[in-house]
């Protein structure tokens, strides 16, 4: 799992099936559909969680399965798109891993490391299933099957429950609307309605049907400083636990930025609401949001570069210039490799999960003060006002040429613009839905001012990774690299026109006349 790769999806609509139901034939249900059964498979599955099912509650599997008796496989599901779509359908990534019973391995165990967080994976359930399986095939290609389940669940050795359903998995290849045919189908033969409710939530029972830790919250007009506070470490902790199986799957660049972000927000969000938390736990949090984010740095830097460099290169005239720009990319690639490797190690320790644990009591029990009591817009205000100032401030120590700071200076005052805009931005989006427009107003502008200064200091590292590798190159790779990084200056120059035209737009009155 060194990074790239998409994350297996799978679609399937379950139905509760009677011990008497035939299931129908389906060929020709769709054009050209023709099936094939297999027989009878007996599926052996021990299930692991957390001994309050935060996993289960959450819609997440993690199981040893075997085969006939045959060598297992470690599989992990985690909902994906919203977790059910209009059809019916549960959708889930999955990642299978093969590997004996026993406990689970450490990549299987990472893949669920925000979801279990600081509480040890242990058993939970056993479930037995008989299993026969039509295979669906259009023109001779598989496009998904029918499973129909008999499955036993055991406690200590003994059948505590008995069920049946009928699966219906497709793939990428079966429209919704197929699906739908084939699903009606098996309704019409008898079957129950669609129920999303995995296998393993219906042997637990009640207990593994609770809501999960992390809820949508909604803010009142009554809401106070702590419930906003709550509402977007909650929020920030969703977008930490979704891209993290993504990011240890695949290693897909996006999730790692978002992963690095939520990281970063939640940071900010504790550094300008600090008076409505305890102190103790607000610094050694954000102390460990800061080391999470320094785990993905230099991977996502690598992928920024890369990213930049590939895009740079359209620009070239001739093919093998091009080639020679890619030959830059696979290098940048070949780097990453070796930073990921060490990232996604930290994304499975023990001080990651317990990060992501303390992140999580944020939002669900906040360790607040008595200010987090007050009305939310008025004492989000007064935690704003100051870091605006501030801001403003910072502003105006960028290039106050000629008789103002050096270059260097004007550097270091466009990166405190970012840093201290990033918390006047967080600060605005606790309230924006609670008064009127301007919070997001300012919040978005000041999104486009960090978006473009970000933008502009990877166009700077890019060229100076361009400058330094052109000296270890044969000339005509050194003549390459020269064209893009005049490409990046280009981009420098680009970028500083966005964020002041940014800043014009957030230091307008419409944007802050909230603050007072």
């Amino acid at each position: 799992m060194s990074g790239g790769g998409a994350v297996p999806l799978e679609r399937e609509v379950k139905l509760a099936a009677a011990a008497d139901l035939v299931v129908p034939p389906l060929d020709d249900v769709l054009p050209g559909l023709r099936t094939a059964s297999s027989p009878p498979q007996v599926l052996d599955a021990r299930y692991w969680d957390t001994s309050d099912l935060r996993l289960i509650r959450s819609g997440v599997s993690l199981r040893h399965r075997t085969r006939d008796g045959r060598a297992g496989t470690w599989t992990v599901k985690v909902p994906a798109g919203g977790g059910v779509a209009a059809t019916g359908a549960l959708v889930r990534t999955e990642v299978d891993m093969p590997g004996e019973g026993g406990r689970p391995p450490a990549e299987a165990a990472r893949l669920v490391a925000a979801h279990a967080r600081d509480a040890e994976l242990v058993p939970v359930a056993r479930l037995v299933t008989t299993r026969t399986t039509v295979a669906l095939e259009v023109d001779g290609h598989a496009v998904g099957e029918l499973a129909d389940d008999l499955v036993e669940v055991f406690e200590h050795d003994e059948v505590v429950v008995r069920f049946r359903e009928v699966e219906i998995e497709v793939g990428p290849a079966v429209s919704d609307d197929a699906l739908a045919r084939l699903v009606a189908v098996v309704r019409t033969a008898g079957a129950g309605a669609p129920d999303p409710t995995p296998k393993i939530a219906r042997a637990l029972g009640p207990r593994a049907l609770q809501p999960p830790d992390l809820r949508p919250a909604d803010l009142g007009e009554r809401a106070t400083a702590g419930d906003a506070l709550s509402a977007a470490l909650g929020d920030a902790s969703a977008r930490v636990v979704a891209s993290h199986h993504v990011a240890c799957a695949s290693g897909d660049p996006t999730a790692v930025r978002s992963l690095r972000l939520a990281a970063r927000r939640a940071r900010n969000l504790l550094a300008v609401a600090a008076p409505l938390v305890d102190d103790e736990w607000r610094t050694g949090l954000r102390s460990e949001l800061r080391w999470v984010a320094d785990q993905l740095a230099d991977v996502r830097r690598l992928d920024t570069r890369a990213a930049r460099v590939a895009r740079a290169a359209r620009h070239l005239d001739r093919p093998d210039d091009r080639a020679r720009a890619a030959a830059l990319v696979e290098l940048l690639a070949d780097l990453r490799v070796a930073a990921w490797d060490d990232a996604v190690e930290a994304l499975g320790s023990p001080r990651y999960r317990s990060a992501v644990e303390q992140l999580v009591i944020g939002a669900t029990a906040l360790p607040a003060t008595s200010r987090a009591d007050r009305p939310a817009v008025a004492e989000v205000r007064r935690l704003v006002r100051p870091q605006w100032r501030l801001l403003r401030d910072a502003v105006g120590l960028v290039g106050a040429a000629p008789t103002g700071p050096t270059e260097v200076d004007a550097e270091a005052a466009r990166r405190a613009v970012r840093t201290i805009a990033r918390r006047v931005r967080v600060g605005a989006e606790l309230v924006a839905g609670l008064d009127g427009r301007g919070p997001a107003r300012l919040a978005s502008a000041l999104g486009d001012v960090g978006d473009a200064l970000g933008t502009r200091r990877d166009a700077i590292e890019t060229a100076a990774w361009l400058r330094a590798v052109s000296l270890d190159v044969p000339p005509a790779d050194a003549r390459v690299a020269g064209q893009l990084l005049v490409h990046e200056q280009q981009a420098v120059a680009r970028a500083e026109t966005r964020w002041r035209r940014a800043w014009e737009r957030a230091d307008h009155r419409n944007a802050t006349a909230w603050l007072g």
